[in-house]
């Protein structure tokens, strides 16, 4: 379905630096983890509609994941801007009122602080969801818990290499594919959406050589926000510079079917502007989506047990 296919595949993963200086003291404690990045769609959408205080090619990065944002993802505007405002809206002010009724427009509660002198903000927002059939159930994760439930049938396996579970894809349409497949890697940075690029099957993939008919899976009731610290101090020539950023994702599945809103804002300031039929989904999961036309998932994200939760039929309306 993807028109481009011929990107590199990415290798996640994390090194550790055992080499003197880099060791870290006995005792001491570990290094806060990166808080994952929002869908790089709706971030590079907000950037983009920030170009009248900052050109989009004018920011340059300071740290290994704002690096990463500028060389494969901040300059992916033109595919963002090809998707309907119904699926992802922007706004850029230097009124912190206008960003944050934006936000409190699409229903999210994340807001951004004032900018002061010479500061501007932006925000954008995307919006996914789908309808469908799914038998109500009950299922128990790898952790023994028991958890509310959904079992669909009418899905798809597909065997992607270097990966042992299947990918599966539990909703199809004319504009977009959802996947699942259990994944309990380091939920870090862009490390969700780089996989789930790497797991997306093409029109070549292998169908998943077990005999699935179905998939149970957990429901799911996810409202998270976060502080993107890592964007901060992210900075142009002129001596603007990222001065806070959000994101709140909120996310719910259940047997009426699932429905995701996703806000990311960002304030800047500068000196001037066989076996068994049913496959249980029973571990952490990476859960994505997949529109014609852009490179990466559209919205990719990782669903932990404390969100497999029944969204009281809130998921899709």
């Amino acid at each position: 379905m993807r028109k481009l296919r011929n990107f590199t595949a990415f290798c996640l993963g994390f090194l550790a630096l055992a080499s003197a200086g880099f060791a870290v003291a006995q005792g001491s404690a570990p290094a806060p983890k990166d808080a994952p990045a929002p869908s790089v769609y709706g971030m590079t959408k907000a950037f983009d509609s920030a170009a009248k205080f900052v050109p989009v090619n004018d920011w340059k990065g300071n740290n290994d994941l704002q690096k990463e944002f500028v060389q494969d993802f901040i300059g992916l505007g033109k595919e963002a801007n090809k998707l309907p405002k119904s699926m992802l809206d922007a706004v850029a002010s230097d009124d912190v009122k206008v960003v944050n009724n934006f936000l409190k427009k699409h229903g999210l509660t994340i807001q951004l602080q004032p900018f002061g002198t010479g500061g501007f903000g932006a925000a954008a927002v995307l919006s996914v969801e789908a309808q469908w059939w799914a038998e109500t159930t009950e299922i128990t994760g790898v952790d023994g818990k028991k958890y509310p439930g959904v079992k669909r049938a009418g899905v798809e396996f597909f065997k992607m290499p270097g990966h042992l579970e299947p990918v599966v894809r539990i909703y199809e349409s004319a504009s977009f594919n959802v996947y699942v497949t259990a994944w309990d890697g380091e939920d870090e940075g862009f490390n969700a959406v780089r996989m789930a690029q790497e797991l997306t099957p093409g029109k070549t993939a292998k169908v998943y050589p077990k005999n699935y008919e179905r998939i149970r899976m957990p429901m799911v009731d996810m409202d998270r926000t976060s502080e993107l610290n890592w964007l901060k101090g992210m900075s142009d020539s002129n001596g603007h510079h990222v001065q806070q950023a959000v994101a709140q994702t909120r996310l719910k599945l259940d047997d009426k079917g699932f429905s995701v809103k996703e806000g990311f804002a960002f304030g800047g300031l500068g000196a001037a502007r066989r076996v068994p039929t049913t496959y249980d989904l029973n571990k952490p999961f990476l859960l994505w989506v997949e529109v014609d036309g852009l490179t990466y998932p559209f919205f990719a994200v990782k669903v932990d047990t404390k969100y497999w939760k029944n969204p009281s039929g809130q998921a899709a309306k």
